[in-house]
């Protein structure tokens, strides 16, 4: 936890600009709207730390952990964010138009509604990040690791590099050979080597598909067992009926005259 109280925070945020903040221990600050705008972070750690609001424009943060961070609506515009940690963050509503973050680690971070236009994701690490509604137009994500990234709405115009390490897993792989269906050239191979989201998106459609089938092939089962025993019982109803009438004809053909 920084060692920074409330006034030596305000002392610090009103130093003479650009603020010279190397190696900073800022974690589990409140630092809400702080004007951070050109400021040197590079290695800070900034993990827990609440930036809500916050302007962190053209600011190097190269190295910096942000992890578990909370970054609403925080303006990282043209940011320099190489090998910066943001896993478990939360970007929600953030400006990081044009940020470089090549190498950076945004694992399970939360990016819905991010502005990503221009942004440098090259060999970024965005396993299990949420972009959703977020707008990628014209960002770099040469070499991303989008495994499990959910990008759903998310605007990908002019994507450099979509075909990135994205994965599928063994299950709707495995459902994906199994249905019978003719897929694009290269589908199956898209698949196993990684491909654009759509492919893991198919796949997704696919296990829902068997799944449903799977379901309705439960329940047509149980149909027709239920038929088998009416029919079952039908049978022995047609043979009692069949029993009674041998002994009403019986009864009348001993009956005295």
């Amino acid at each position: 936890m920084s060692a920074f109280n409330p006034n030596d925070l305000y002392d610090l945020l009103n130093r003479n600009r650009p603020l010279w903040l190397l190696n900073i221990d800022l974690s589990d600050a409140v630092l809400t709207g702080a004007n951070l705008q050109g400021a040197n972070l590079q290695g800070a750690n900034l993990t827990g730390t609440k930036l809500d609001s916050a302007n962190l424009q053209g600011a190097d943060c190269a190295a910096s952990n942000f992890a578990s961070g909370s970054l609403n609506f925080a303006n990282l515009q043209q940011a320099i964010l190489g090998n910066a940690t943001f896993a478990n963050a939360i970007l929600t509503n953030s400006n990081l138009s044009n940020a470089n973050f090549t190498n950076a680690n945004l694992s399970d971070a939360d990016l819905s509604n991010a502005n990503l236009t221009g942004a440098n994701l090259t060999s970024a690490n965005l396993t299990n990040a949420k972009l959703l509604n977020a707008n990628l137009s014209g960002a770099n994500l040469t070499g991303a690791n989008l495994t499990e990234a959910n990008l759903a709405g998310a605007n990908l115009t002019n994507v450099q590099g979509l075909q990135t390490n994205i994965t599928v897993n063994q299950q709707q792989l495995s459902v994906a050979r199994q249905l019978s269906f003719t897929p694009p050239a290269g589908f199956a191979k898209g698949i196993e080597k990684g491909g654009p989201p759509a492919l893991a998106v198919a796949a997704d459609l696919a296990v829902l598909l068997a799944n449903a089938t799977n379901s309705a092939e439960g329940d047509l089962k149980a149909i027709m067992d239920g038929v088998k025993a009416i029919n079952k019982q039908k049978d022995t109803l047609r043979s009692i009926q069949n029993l009674l009438n041998q002994l009403t004809k019986s009864e009348a053909t001993n009956k005295p005259c």
